[in-house]
C-alpha cells in the first residue's frame, strides 16, 4: 500500500485521476506487487515523457535501476520514439548513445537533431556540427529567404562551434562549397552563404 501511495504522489495529476478510475481489482494487484515502479512504467508507456523517466529513476533502488533503465529504453526504441530517446540520452549525458542515434537520423528529424546538437555542443563539437549540417540540409529542402537564413545560421553555428573548440573546419567548408555549387541557381541562398 505504501509504494502505491508513493507512486501516486509522483504521478502527474492527469494520470493520477485516470489511475484512480481503475477497478478495485486492478489496484489490489498493484498493492500486491508493492511496486511503485510498475505503476510509473505504465504511465511511461503512455507518454514516453522525460519527467516520468526521471521519476522512475528517482524512486528506483540502485540495484533495480540498471535493469529498469534498459527496460524503459527498449520500450522507447520499440515504439520508435526517437525524440524521447534523444531527451533521455541527453538527460543521462550518454554521449555515445546520442552519437549512435545521430547516425540514424535524417534531415527530417528536426527536434531530435536540435536536442542532440545542444547536448553534444561542448563534449563533442564535431558531432554537434554534424547535427547542424543535417538541420541546414533540412532547411534547403524548402525555398524561401527564411529557410535560406535558417540554413546559413545552422552552418554558421557549426563553424563557430568547430572554431571555438579548435577543430578543423575543412569538412564543413567542403560541405558549404557543395551546397554553393548544388544550389547555384538560388541567388537568395548564395547571398546568405556569402558570409560563411
Amino acid at each position: 500500500m505504501e509504494t502505491l501511495s508513493r507512486a501516486l504522489k509522483v504521478v502527474p495529476d492527469f494520470y493520477r485521476r485516470s489511475l484512480k478510475k481503475k477497478t478495485a481489482h486492478e489496484l489490489a494487484a498493484w498493492r500486491d506487487k508493492k511496486n511503485a515502479n510498475g505503476l510509473l512504467v505504465e504511465v511511461f508507456k503512455q507518454t514516453f515523457g522525460l519527467d516520468e523517466y526521471l521519476q522512475i529513476k528517482r524512486i528506483s533502488s540502485d540495484g533495480q535501476w540498471a535493469e529498469r533503465k534498459a527496460e524503459l529504453i527498449a520500450l522507447v526504441e520499440k515504439a520508435g520514439q526517437q525524440e524521447a530517446l534523444a531527451r533521455i540520452f541527453a538527460a543521462e549525458k550518454d554521449r555515445e548513445s546520442l552519437k549512435t542515434l545521430l547516425a540514424k537520423l535524417t534531415e527530417n528529424d528536426d527536434e531530435e537533431l536540435r536536442i542532440i546538437q545542444k547536448a553534444l555542443r561542448k563534449e563533442d563539437p564535431e558531432a554537434s556540427a554534424e547535427a547542424l549540417k543535417l538541420l541546414a540540409t533540412g532547411c534547403l529542402r524548402h525555398t524561401g529567404r527564411d529557410y535560406y537564413r535558417m540554413a546559413a545560421d545552422y552552418l554558421g553555428q557549426a563553424k563557430q562551434i568547430l572554431v571555438k573548440s579548435g577543430k578543423k573546419t575543412d569538412g564543413l567548408e567542403k560541405f558549404i562549397g557543395t551546397i554553393r555549387e548544388e544550389y547555384r541557381h538560388r541567388p537568395a541562398l548564395q547571398k546568405k552563404l556569402k558570409w560563411l
